[in-house]
């Protein structure tokens, strides 16, 4: 281990980011303040303008970061090799359908040449010794910049919320035990295990949402149980403070009456045609419910509103309500300007504690409407021609929703009808909100302190371990 500078009365910890949503969910004034209090901090990010903003768009001066900023230059050739290892690992043989599934959708991607030659590299003794090969090849184009980087700021831990897959993280656990400084990665969503696993050499540690990332991280990355943390996530904290936006102003704001059965329609980023559904549910509740259910529709933050997405803005609407919060971002849909935004965290948990019930097409927003004690429906319009639905509704992260039986689940807008009064009717049960508060248990752990909390004390239990922590 390098040994701390004298000057320093806090531990130094390095935190490594390369994503916009690392921004919103991570660098929260909660979160910082509390490593702020505990560490001297460093922040690194990907330069400004890299791939013209595909990375971080957001001016991170603008954040009152507690720490040193500094910018640095990934680079491109292992980038370009780590991901050409990473598409070999997704093409393993298996007898595991989600794993085979992963395999199938990686071969489509693939050349004519590619899905003849990367199959063999992917058998499991030849990816062996291809895998060392190509790590040899990375390290022929050394990241001097990021050691030298690391060991200037005489980091004693590496801190790197992350998707599993990005501009740093591969780097990032070989340097960081070529150095010996622990390497404490966070997943930010519960499909990054699940999805996007592969890396050459595992984390000293890794945290997860729940026992599900648990069980994900243990069986596929074969982490040891012992270094594998669960503490939730950092944008679900919100969830565990009450909303100060109550159901009669929630209402007034969308010119709804408080004695309606409201449901949320929440888009996803699946690409399916969200402005058909809506057009559905108008039929419904026209045909069987008008006078005591109304929809209000949130798009997700970067799913543009599904297929033609800016029809929603230009449609009037009987018994549809857009939300407020979203407005500005469905005109940018409307006049084709951004597909994506990162919305205060806050309006998602006022929407979600003034509404009775959700439908959303395969979306996060499922589990924290679950952490409302909402009753939800996941709708998979499986008859609609959309290639990410495909892609990512056999995902093993969303069969564990399809299995429990406190979703409910339609393949079609036939069963979507079908189910629908379910739905309304566990709305009205109060026995709904304890069963959807336990459910979530499996997804998410449930901590009385906040994630800023465990990561704080997380990160001085490492420090305060006797030499090596690993």
């Amino acid at each position: 281990m390098l040994e701390p500078d004298s000057t320093m009365t806090n531990p130094s910890v390095m935190v490594f980011v390369d994503h916009d949503i690392i921004v919103r969910n991570f660098l929260q004034k909660d979160l910082l303040d509390s490593m702020a209090a505990s560490f001297s901090l460093t922040f690194v990010v990907p330069p400004k303008h890299y791939k013209e903003g595909a990375r971080i768009s957001q001016d991170l001066n603008l954040i009152d970061l507690p720490g040193k900023l500094v910018y640095l230059e990934p680079v491109q050739k292992r980038l370009d090799l780590w991901s050409h290892l990473r598409t070999i690992s997704r093409l393993k043989p298996s007898l595991d359908r989600f794993s085979r599934h992963i395999r199938q959708i990686t071969l489509a991607r693939l050349s004519r040449i590619g899905r003849i030659i990367y199959p063999i590299l992917a058998l499991p003794g030849i990816f062996r010794v291809y895998e060392s090969l190509i790590v040899r090849i990375i390290e022929s184009h050394p990241y001097s910049t990021l050691e030298q980087l690391i060991l200037d700021s005489r980091a004693q831990l590496i801190f790197h919320p992350t998707v599993m897959n990005g501009v740093y993280v591969h780097d990032l656990v070989g340097i960081s035990k070529k150095l010996s400084i622990p390497l404490l990665l966070a997943m930010n969503s519960w499909d990054n295990v699940a999805g996007r696993r592969y890396l050459a050499t595992n984390p000293d540690w890794l945290i997860v949402w729940g026992k599900q990332t648990f069980n994900h991280a243990k069986t596929l990355m074969g982490m040891p149980e012992e270094k594998i943390k669960r503490f939730g996530a950092p944008q679900l904290d919100i969830y565990k403070t009450r909303s100060t936006v109550t159901r009669e102003i929630f209402c007034s704001r969308h010119s709804l009456s408080s004695d309606n059965l409201i449901v949320l329609y929440a888009g996803s980023s699946k690409g399916v045609d969200e402005y058909s559904h809506l057009e559905f549910l108008e039929r419904l509740i026209r045909a069987k419910y008008s006078d005591s259910v109304r929809v209000i529709y949130r798009p997700h933050p970067w799913g543009g509103a599904g297929k033609n997405g800016y029809r929603i803005l230009n449609n009037q609407w009987d018994f549809v309500e857009l939300e407020r919060s979203s407005m500005g971002y469905l005109e940018n849909i409307q006049m084709g300007l951004s597909h994506r935004s990162y919305p205060k965290l806050e309006n998602a948990r006022d929407t979600l504690y003034s509404v009775d019930a959700v439908i959303s097409p395969l979306s996060t927003i499922l589990i924290e409407a679950a952490l409302c004690g909402k009753p939800s429906m996941c709708f998979i319009p499986s008859d609609e021609d959309s290639k990410h639905l495909a892609i990512t509704a056999p995902l093993r992260h969303f069969q564990e929703i399809y299995d429990s039986p406190d979703f409910l689940v339609a393949y079609n807008t036939h069963e979507l009808e079908e189910l629908f009064d379910e739905l309304l009717q566990r709305a009205k049960d109060p026995t709904t909100r304890p069963r959807m508060l336990k459910a979530t248990e499996y997804f998410i752990e449930s901590t009385p302190e906040p994630y800023s909390k465990s990561l704080v004390n997380l990160i001085n239990e490492i420090h305060n371990t006797n030499g090596d922590p690993r």
